[in-house]
């Protein structure tokens, strides 16, 4: 347990996979910074299957990132997140 942080990644190409982040199971996760989708230079898509997924996770923090270009959803919230702040 205890806090996850996702900062200032590229997270792209990941169309076969669930979500470029998976979130599960966790508390205080953090997602800042990255760039979701998209190439390195935030310009052209590299699209993921889903940008962000959040699970079973209490506490997540998604800001500042730059999400766009997914095939699905750019942010998902399953009914099991709760107290999500986007």
């Amino acid at each position: 347990s205890g806090t996850v942080s996702i900062v200032d990644n590229v997270i792209s190409g990941n169309s076969s996979a669930d979500a470029g982040v998976f979130l599960s199971g966790g508390v205080d996760a953090i997602v800042q910074g990255n760039l979701i989708g998209t190439d390195g230079n935030g310009i052209t898509a590299m699209p993921n299957r889903r940008g962000i997924y959040v699970d079973t996770v209490n506490g997540a923090r998604i800001w500042n990132n730059l999400i766009s270009g997914n095939n699905e959803a750019g942010i998902e919230l399953s009914v099991f997140a709760n107290n999500a702040f986007i």
